[in-house]
């Protein structure tokens, strides 16, 4: 019998996890195999103090588990939406990586999957003498900069070869609908060191 038959296994799904997901509707279950049954009394007592989702969430969950299949009258009107959706996404993502790579001392690799952006921004000797007079680290001088600024919130990012002159890297998460005429700007000039 294969290992993973002896260990526990969590396999969450939520409704916004797929591409129905909207504000306001919230809908999840949980798998859980091959643990043991005092964790799982404890668990569902847990769970029943909670109130269930609503109704739209308990429908998107359901719908985002058993989608529209070929040959359904719905099939072809919810592959073109997820199209519609999903080049939305990469649009927007590509306008943001565009905008971290238009600043002088910035670069961006563009999406390749999620919307996730991770621009590497390569700070003047003159930001990392200021970080070590504030005492912090630069990438964490650069976000309290950036912070107080600009009222940006970012976190830094450590990649495994993290090397401290080229620290943070943001994660926008989902960024907003942008007028493609006029992409986002982003500024990392030199007005949050003085």
């Amino acid at each position: 019998m294969p290992a993973c038959c002896f260990f526990p296994h969590l396999y969450p799904r939520l409704s916004l996890a797929g591409m129905l997901g909207e504000c306001g509707r919230r809908g999840g279950y949980m798998e859980l195999l091959n643990f043991d049954s005092l964790v799982m009394e404890q668990l569902e007592k847990r769970i029943s103090m909670n109130l269930c989702s609503n109704t739209s969430g308990q429908i998107m969950l359901g719908m985002s588990c058993n989608p529209p299949r070929e040959g359904d009258e719905s099939y072809e009107v919810y592959q073109e939406e997820v199209k519609q959706q999903y080049e939305s996404l990469k649009r927007r993502a590509n306008l943001l990586a565009d905008a971290f790579n238009a600043p002088e001392g910035m670069s961006c690799n563009r999406p390749m999957g999620a919307m996730y952006l991770f621009p590497r921004i390569q700070l003047s000797n003159k930001a990392l003498i200021a970080a070590a007079q504030a005492g912090h680290p630069p990438d964490t001088f650069y976000c309290l900069q950036l912070l107080e600024k600009t009222g940006i919130v970012s976190r830094q990012w450590h990649p495994p070869s993290f090397d401290p002159g080229h620290p943070p890297s943001f994660d926008p998460g989902h960024p907003p609908s942008f007028d493609p005429g006029h992409p986002p700007s982003f500024d990392p000039g030199p007005h949050l060191v003085q």
